[in-house]
C-alpha cells in the first residue's frame, strides 16, 4: 500500500509540473504576441511621424 501511495504522489507531482509548464508556455506565447503587436504599432507610429515631418519640411521649401 505504501508503494502505491508513493506512485500516486509522484504522479500527482508530475501532473502539477506539467500544468505549471503549460501555463508558463501559454503565458510566454501571449506575451510574445503582445510584444509583436506593440512593436508593430510603435513602428507604424514612427513611420507616420517621420512622414509628417518630411511633409512639413517639404512644405517650407
Amino acid at each position: 500500500v505504501a508503494e502505491n501511495q508513493k506512485i500516486n504522489i509522484t504522479y500527482v507531482q508530475y501532473l502539477m509540473v506539467l500544468s505549471a509548464n503549460w501555463a508558463y508556455v501559454k503565458d510566454a506565447c501571449r506575451m510574445q504576441k503582445y510584444e509583436d503587436m506593440k512593436s508593430k504599432e510603435e513602428q507604424e507610429l514612427h513611420d507616420i511621424h517621420s512622414t509628417r515631418s518630411k511633409e512639413r519640411l517639404n512644405a517650407y521649401t
